[in-house]
């Protein structure tokens, strides 16, 4: 039996069972054979990306776009390492990826072998399972132990809540073998289903939350980040126009109702007394919230009651205001039918909660306008000329630190469609990301902002043949983490310029160049508006770098004491 051979196909032949349609090959020799028999199976679409750890953020965006498993091989070694970010943000983002590593037998593990590690449990913080096949299957046993790990694995991806899986695989001397068997085994259906229960919300909880929006007199809703295409708006509205409860939503959210407050940060600096904002019954749902203002002011003044409801069906509890007293586990879309079907119980005092915040919103709005109105060239600036001039109904990626933050303060919700890793929210993967999703959403605009550090740091995004047609990358540099002058502390320390801002004169210029892009660099707010039209009218994958003062850190600081002036 030539055990390499047998073992490839047996797992390509899983891959495409569980729809797996997309596989990222980094170049390598441990890995051509699986590279190669994947290949030989003329069932999946390989991509090239060398850089492993773009490679598992481009996977990431794919997974989004097609809400499908997406597949990465890599050689053994340290290359695997290099995957950790991308599967990390997908473990917390809830993504489906397969990462397939390719291993020495064990046999060869820590005997100075190049290109050998232990990659056993390699992502062992940051996965939903984990499995290192049998190298050299010696009969039909060892054939059908393989076939439930892979299956095990792969069921993973996507049960009982989707995220990453890693398969490492062992293979032995030699490596180039062909053509692939066609074992016995191999003819027979491979997959083995399992079934998924109903997450539906029982009707003790349907009247557990009926009892308790009758008893609360301050209900609030909030919901983190959800799928661009989530359909939950309706329901929202419904529940918003039956209790007039308070529903607070970001960007991410991918939500809106006619009055929901969307701009949470600029809304709750108004707040002068806790006491009447501060909600009695908190219901919330989704991924990770943006904002800390948020989450440090709920948790000072915590709810009475705060119910998270979650698709996770592994029991995870998820306390972000450390307030949480119930966790139901349904399917979201089913959870809010259940409570918009709950019979309406308007009150005065709901009704004046909910006017309070209306009012508080209506006014940070106002003062947003005025700042606005006569505010200097700045990244803020820069932000209001971006969301006039962007193809509305596009997909907007927006980068982690400050372009996600700056974002949230636009009154924009509904006029586009949003993506950001907030999963683990680091700044290693948004560009990669965004070339990922935009390959496979060739029928949008899809529009990254990002500032100039996670740019440079990720710029081997571009060192592929997949960067599509219709992304624009917009990239706004300040010259320095501009998010550490706007946070309190790091300013206060002597060489916090060179250690933690990391003040700097690079430009994107060369990167373009280097790979091929159409390259463009703006300097004032008047420049804007005629590049940016013409980029989104040429059709073509553009880099549009704009460069803003230093001082638009003390300029969102301004906006902020102005808002609450």
């Amino acid at each position: 039996m030539k055990s390499n051979t047998t073992v490839i196909s047996m797992l390509g032949n899983l891959l495409k069972s569980y729809g797996v349609s997309h596989i990222l090959v980094s170049p390598g020799s441990r890995n051509a054979p699986i590279a190669l028999g994947f290949k030989s199976m003329n069932c999946f679409k390989m991509h090239a990306v060398v850089d492993e750890r773009s490679s598992a953020f481009i996977a990431l965006g794919m997974a989004l776009r097609t809400k499908s498993p997406v597949a990465i091989i890599c050689t053994s070694g340290s290359a695997a390492l290099n995957y950790a970010p991308g599967i990390a943000e997908a473990f917390y983002q809830k993504i489906p990826l397969i990462a397939i590593t390719a291993d020495r037998p064990a046999a060869w593990i820590n005997q100075l072998e190049g290109q050998t590690i232990n990659q056993i449990d390699l992502f062992s913080n940051y996965i939903r399972n984990s499995i290192s096949l049998p190298s050299g299957p010696q009969n039909r046993e060892d054939l059908i132990y393989i076939k439930r790990q892979i299956n095990q694995s792969l069921t993973r991806t996507l049960y009982p809540v989707p995220g990453p899986v890693h398969i490492n695989v062992p293979l032995s001397e030699p490596l180039y073998e062909k053509p692939l068997i066609e074992e016995q085994l191999l003819k027979k259906e491979l997959k083995i289903n399992i079934q998924q229960p109903n997450l539906a919300l029982t009707e003790d909880q349907k009247g557990s939350l009926s009892e308790l929006l009758a008893q609360s007199k301050k209900p609030m809703f909030i919901i983190g980040q959800m799928d661009t295409d989530n359909g939950l708006s309706h329901l929202l509205e419904k529940i918003e126009n039956k209790h007039k409860a308070v529903i607070l939503t970001e960007h991410t959210s991918n939500v809106k109702t006619s009055e929901c407050i969307s701009c949470i940060d600029r809304t709750i600096e108004g707040i002068k007394e806790d006491e009447l904002f501060a909600p009695d019954l908190l219901i919330t749902f989704g991924e990770a919230i943006v904002s800390k203002k948020i989450k440090r002011w709920l948790i000072t003044c915590p709810p009475a009651k705060h119910i998270h409801i979650t698709e996770d069906a592994t029991g995870q509890i998820v306390d972000t205001f450390q307030s949480i007293s119930n966790t139901i586990i349904a399917k979201i879309p089913a959870a809010l039918e259940g409570i918009s079907e709950i019979p309406t119980n308007k009150t005065e005092e709901k009704q004046e909660f909910f006017n309070r915040w209306s009012a508080l919103s209506k006014k940070a709005k106002e003062r947003h306008d005025e700042y606005l109105g006569s505010a200097p060239y700045s990244d803020l600036s820069v932000f209001e000329k971006l969301f006039e001039i962007i193809p509305r109904g596009s997909k907007i990626h927006l980068a982690n630190s400050s372009p996600v933050r700056y974002a949230q303060l636009f009154d924009i919700q509904g006029e586009f469609e949003f993506l950001s890793n907030r999963g683990v929210s680091g700044i290693d993967g948004s560009v990669s990301t965004a070339v990922g999703y935009a390959k496979l959403d060739p029928d949008n605009w899809n529009t990254l902002i990002t500032g100039e550090l996670g740019f440079l740091y990720d710029s081997n995004a571009l060192f592929n043949k997949l960067v599509p047609d219709n992304l624009i990358i917009i990239v706004i540099n300040n010259a320095g983490g501009n998010i550490f002058k706007i946070i309190p502390g790091p300013t206060d320390f002597e060489g916090s310029d060179d250690l933690i801002i990391f003040d700097h004169h690079f430009k994107c210029k060369g990167i373009a160049e280097n790979f091929g892009i159409h390259y463009t660099v703006v300097k004032n707010i008047d420049e804007i508006s005629t590049v940016l039209t013409n980029a989104y009218q040429e059709k073509k994958a553009q880099i549009i770098e704009i460069i803003t003062p230093v001082e638009s850190s003390d300029i969102l600081k301004n906006y902020f004491k102005f808002i609450t002036a």
